[in-house]
């Protein structure tokens, strides 16, 4: 028997309910909307903010949940009981005692147990073709109070002007996120890269094929990488467990994430740094 966080005996429950009030389930996975770099010369007042978290993006069609990789995970029942019969957009993040690098491992674990340490967050409502404003009034009074204990809505505000955007940044960061995220309140689901949702960090990254280890003119470790079909070097940050990750990447053809700090003059990131690998499933 397993046990939810209230403990209740959720193992004979039914996978979701019939509800659906978030739209139609979708019969298989789809491309989730995704965020573009924010730029201060966008007006963002008005505009809904909410934390940028630190895991790995999910969809639930309404009736199974995938990867934005594409995987199709196999939760337990318990974990999804409850949910509404309707797609959501959302992150699974482990509880703050946990290391982000225990979360693809507990996804994919065949233990029903594995699961009791993750919570989905819900972000969107990718079956609902009318404005984020309108989509949020609707998630809020289907998911307050949520259905499911392994299921939350992500909470947001509205900003007042331009100037809280550093506030709320440093707000974030300080409560172990990413940075944040910035919605227009008029923006549609766009299922690619959308310019209505920007995210705002204090550094940039991207995913990059890594491809060797090997030493540079100081003798020093470095990663020799695939960044699009242009080779790159990342120059700094590969010791220690970076090299054993980095070995691991290579060894089983996974990709690293890099931060950088902007792009030069040929479009390649500068100064680029391993950050860890990228975890996608």
């Amino acid at each position: 028997m397993v046990r939810g966080r209230k403990g209740r005996d959720w193992t004979s429950r039914p996978i979701s309910s019939s509800v659906q009030p978030l739209g139609k389930p979708f019969d298989e996975n789809i491309e989730l909307s995704l965020a573009s770099n924010y730029s201060d010369k966008i007006n963002v007042t008005g505009w809904y903010a909410s934390d940028k978290l630190d895991g790995i993006r999910v969809l639930w069609t309404g009736r199974e949940l995938y990867t934005r990789g594409g995987r199709k995970l196999s939760p337990p029942g318990y974990f999804t009981w409850g949910w509404p019969s309707s797609p959501l957009d959302g992150e699974m993040c482990l509880c703050p005692s946990l290391e982000h690098g225990l979360l693809p491992g507990l996804l994919t674990s065949s233990k029903p147990e594995a699961y009791l340490h993750i919570t989905m967050y819900v972000l969107d409502a990718p079956s609902l073709n009318i404005p984020y404003k309108q989509r949020l009034v609707t998630l809020v009074s289907t998911l307050t109070p949520s259905p499911s204990p392994f299921l939350a809505l992500l909470p947001s505000k509205i900003i007042s002007s331009p100037q809280q955007v550093s506030t709320l940044l440093s707000d974030a960061l300080a409560r172990g996120h990413e940075g944040i995220i910035l919605k227009n309140p008029n923006v549609l689901y766009e299922r690619k890269r959308c310019w209505g949702v920007v995210k705002v960090k204090n550094h940039l990254d991207t995913e990059i094929t890594p491809l060797q280890l090997d030493k540079d003119w100081r003798g020093k470790d470095r990663l020799t990488g695939l960044f699009g079909d242009k080779k790159i070097h990342v120059l700094s940050g590969v010791c220690g467990n970076g090299l054993a990750d980095c070995q691991r990447a290579i060894r089983e053809g996974l990709k690293v994430t890099i931060r950088y700090c902007g792009l030069d003059a040929k479009g390649m990131p500068r100064q680029p740094v391993f950050h860890r690998i990228h975890f996608t499933l």
